[in-house]
């Protein structure tokens, strides 16, 4: 490896008091054996800038790296190719190998602390009121509030027509079952008519010798 960024978090958050021993000592480099980026003085750090309070430590990678990764580019750029950018001035990689020491900065070196702007950096323009919008729930949106959706216009109320289908087919049944009712009460009179009257239908005169007459049932 001809280069080395160490991202580590270092025991205890010192990250001030990291050094060549102590990455030697957590990647557990053999002694003994020539590393190119330890021969060469390319082991770096992205501890170069630290924010010191209340006896801890932060390192402003993480804070203003990732809205400035331009400037990290840079820094990597710097470093992989220095001849390159022969007099970039790196922000947030510090030289491990060479002994550079982090910067320790304090809100007194902050000209803006709202923007996080320090010495060297001219503060970006206040963004407009209605940039950003925080809601009831903790989170703040980049973007205008939107505005609420106008509510649906009233239905118009109802003509009856949707009934009409359902009114025309129950007549039809009704009609349908009238006629039926009608059918069977037709057929049932007849059949009674006609079983009243079979018996004298059967019947004949016959004629004795006498001049009387005297029924009989016909073969």
């Amino acid at each position: 490896l001809d280069v080395v960024v160490d991202k580590s978090f270092p025991d205890g958050g010192d990250y001030a008091g990291y050094s060549v021993a102590s990455f030697r000592r957590r990647f557990r480099l053999s002694d003994g054996v020539a590393y190119p980026f330890l021969e060469n003085s390319r082991l770096y750090r992205t501890d170069r800038r630290l924010s010191v309070a209340d006896g801890t430590q932060g390192t402003d990678f993480y804070e203003s790296a990732t809205p400035h990764a331009d400037a990290f580019l840079a820094d990597l750029a710097a470093v992989l190719v220095p001849s390159a950018l022969p007099d970039h001035a790196r922000r947030y990689l510090r030289n491990l190998a060479t002994g550079e020491r982090p910067l320790e900065l304090n809100a007194s070196d902050c000209t803006d602390p709202f923007f996080s702007i320090c010495p060297g950096e001219t503060a970006p323009p206040a963004p407009p009121t209605a940039a950003n919008a925080c809601s009831a729930d903790g989170y703040c949106r980049i973007g205008a509030p939107s505005a609420p959706p106008a509510p649906s216009p009233p239905s118009p109320p109802s003509d009856g027509n949707g009934a009409r289908p359902l009114a025309i087919a129950l007549a039809l049944l009704a009609v349908g079952l009238a006629a039926l009712l009608a059918l069977l009460w037709r057929r049932r009179r007849g059949i009674s008519t006609r079983a009243g009257k079979a018996p004298s239908q059967g019947l004949q005169l016959a004629e004795h010798s006498g001049g009387a007459a005297a029924p009989r049932l016909a073969s």
